[in-house]
């Protein structure tokens, strides 16, 4: 189990895409968390407990939408400021304790993948990897736009496709 989480060895296409959908189910729990963390920022910003809420039928969850929808349009920041002040330190804990494995082994098998396509170069090129990816990830959101988010979104899909079907020189890989 050790080595699937280490940077050295190398992997080929086929491994890599297997990895890479074994990080997707390891990130259904961050969904999960992720959701339960902001039904209950949400509740508790609306001033409901998750017992009351529970109980709740179709017209009451109407109106706490509505309220919520309300509130976003009149003040957003306020109401982003008080979802925040909801979340418990124990989902953020969980997020945290969740999401470490899973970049990490995101991180190993790209490691991996790059090692096998760039033997002499890994390293460098990974660190390049990294900040790529960083800015095709904050660009939209910084920049905004259909057509920035669209080209971060085909230049990722590139560089996915071609680690992906890139051959190596490597016969046999070790990772």
């Amino acid at each position: 189990m050790k080595k699937f989480f280490q940077f050295r060895g190398t992997i080929n296409g086929t491994t890599y895409l297997l990895r890479l959908l074994f990080t997707i189910l390891m990130s259904i729990p961050l969904l999960v968390i992720s959701l339960t963390g902001l039904g209950t920022a949400v509740f508790g910003y609306l001033g409901y407990d998750l017992e009351e809420a529970a109980t709740f039928g179709p017209q009451e969850q109407q109106e706490m939408g509505e309220k919520l929808g309300m509130a976003i349009v009149e003040n957003p920041s306020e109401v982003m400021s008080g979802l925040i002040s909801n979340i418990s330190g124990g989902i953020i804990i969980a997020f945290i304790v969740f999401l470490v494995p899973v970049v990490w082994f995101y991180w190993a098998t790209c490691y991996k993948r790059i090692s096998a396509l760039f033997p002499s170069n890994a390293f460098k090129i990974f660190i390049g990897f990294i900040v790529i990816e960083a800015v095709l990830d904050i660009l939209p959101i910084a920049v905004g736009g259909s057509t920035i988010t669209a080209f971060s979104a085909i230049v990722g899909l590139g560089i996915f496709i071609f680690l992906l079907s890139k051959n190596s020189t490597i016969g046999e890989h070790d990772g």
